[in-house]
């Protein structure tokens, strides 16, 4: 009935392509970031600005990954020769964390309104609720953050093997 927003296949994605160092991955992209919410319940917020403030950056890099997956597609179009293969699972492993990226953004984002709506809750029913929220939030944001860095080290790696491969073919144009 709901298949059509089912995002599990996303999720399922972005965390196939962590496989190659499991423990490692692990402790970064989950154990990391649950340390990082619990820390953040236990901390009050000092900027009354930062819901307005980490919105309009959740927003940019909504807007900037939509983008960024356009980049991916094209770069699949583009006629490598040598390492097909390699470069294929770097596009294709690159393209799931961007979309998980813009899931769990757009995830957050909710989080922040949620966290401004008291739902009739007051008292310790009302600080529970958005101490859940802020730690939720906090273990995503760690984990955007950290697929931010993944996706950067990707793309780098992306461009740098297209360069490579178009300083060798400078080198040798009778190859062509």
């Amino acid at each position: 009935m709901f298949s059509f927003i089912n995002v599990f296949e996303v999720v399922k994605n972005h965390y196939r392509t962590l496989k190659s160092d499991a423990k490692g991955n692990i402790l970064i992209f989950l154990v990391l970031p649950i340390c990082i919410g619990v820390i953040s319940i236990f901390i009050k917020s000092v900027n009354s600005n930062l819901d307005s403030i980490l919105s309009t950056a959740l927003s940019i890099f909504i807007g900037l990954f939509i983008n960024l997956l356009v980049l991916i597609v094209t770069l699949t179009k583009t006629p490598i020769r040598e390492k097909k293969e390699i470069r294929r699972l770097v596009v294709e492993e690159t393209f799931y964390n961007i979309t998980y990226v813009i899931l769990i953004s757009i995830i957050a984002l909710g989080l922040i309104m949620l966290k401004n709506i008291n739902f009739g809750l007051d008292g310790i029913g009302l600080v529970i609720f958005k101490k859940s929220i802020v730690f939720v939030f906090t273990f995503l944001f760690a984990q955007i953050l950290l697929t931010i860095l993944l996706i950067i080290k990707r793309i780098f790696n992306l461009f740098k093997f297209d360069i490579n491969n178009f300083n060798k073919e400078q080198k040798n144009p009778t190859s062509n």
